[in-house]
């Protein structure tokens, strides 16, 4: 593929936050393949250590994944270093709502979604294929039964401060009780609900029922973003100030429901449902469950590429008056 394949780093197997840099600093200096887009399927709790209690066993230490601030300081760091090459990278917003699986009664996000190198990804359902429809997931919404099943991660970052491109999103305060103001995410979101998924063939065999997750959704818009450098000839690189800077336009399909991405858990016995966690609304422009909504391929690849000749024609004048 024109301008470097994509690279699609799902790393849930990686033991802790060191190899996950590693793998990322890897990717980005692989000059061999030269990738131009990083998928990342998988993401942990800010500033969370946690570990499940073996009843049986001594008292449990912190999981591997801790979010401290230094090693966010490193993560981000490979993060820019990746956006000054032209490299594109995608994070899932995570499948548990503003819950994300710590069971407390507060609200979380997850990072590295929450890098302000990285573009945030969300999730949808599909309601109607024809027109297009989409509803902010929330499993719960569609079937009680899954009551604590898949929800879009989205929030307010604690590790990221707010960003400056995203002024026009009116980024809320985090629903938690000191009410802090930080980077929010999602910034775009996709098709992730099991509800109206993915029927995917892995080692030559289906997995027959559909599969969904903001897993997905990183890699649909990887694909989309590969298609787009490749017909431009070009990188379209680091996405959020474009994005923001579209915000509103066309290019996105607005998802204003009223819904919210609070999710319910059970409790330590699994006898009784506890929460819900707060929750954030899907509303009218950028929100906290799906960012500024789905993307328009189509209409995504002509503002690229506006923007890329602009880009272009703002590069050769400079050049001409320094012939000159």
């Amino acid at each position: 593929m024109s301008h470097g394949p994509v690279v699609a780093a799902i790393a849930n197997r990686i033991a802790g936050s060191r190899q996950f840099l590693h793998a990322i600093t890897t990717i980005v200096a692989d000059t061999a393949n030269n990738p131009s887009v990083l998928s990342i399927s998988w993401g942990w709790s800010e500033l969370q250590a946690d570990a499940f209690l073996d009843p049986a066993g001594p008292p449990p230490g912190p999981w591997p994944f801790e979010w401290s601030q230094q090693a966010f300081d490193q993560m981000t760091r490979a993060f820019q270093d990746a956006a000054n090459i032209g490299m594109t990278v995608f994070a899932a917003s995570g499948d548990f709502g503003s819950d994300c699986g710590e069971n407390d009664g507060h609200a979380h996000v997850m990072y590295p979604t929450t890098d302000p190198w990285v573009t945030s990804c969300g999730g949808t359902i599909i309601t109607s294929l024809s027109p297009l429809a989409e509803d902010t997931w929330n499993d719960s919404y569609v079937d009680a039964i899954f009551f604590n099943g898949g929800v879009t991660g989205g929030g307010v970052s604690y590790l990221v401060g707010p960003q400056p491109w995203q002024g026009n999103a009116s980024v809320p305060l985090s629903l938690n009780p000191d009410h802090h103001h930080g980077r929010g995410v999602p910034d775009i979101a996709g098709n992730a609900s099991t509800f109206s998924g993915y029927v995917l063939w892995i080692y030559g065999k289906s997995t027959i029922v559909p599969v969904g997750g903001t897993s997905a959704v990183g890699p649909l818009y990887a694909a989309l973003v590969a298609l787009i450098n490749a017909t431009l000839t070009a990188r379209v690189g680091y996405l959020n100030p474009m994005l923001y800077a579209l915000g509103g336009t066309p290019v996105f399909r607005d998802i204003n429901d009223g819904l919210t991405n609070s999710e319910s858990w059970w409790d330590a016995a699994g006898d009784n449902v506890d929460g819900p966690s707060p929750g954030y609304v899907s509303g009218p422009g950028w929100d906290a469950c799906t960012g500024w909504g789905s993307i328009d391929g189509t209409a995504h690849r002509t503002a690229a590429g506006s923007i890329a000749n602009s880009t272009r024609s703002r590069s050769s004048n400079r050049a001409d008056s320094s012939a000159r």
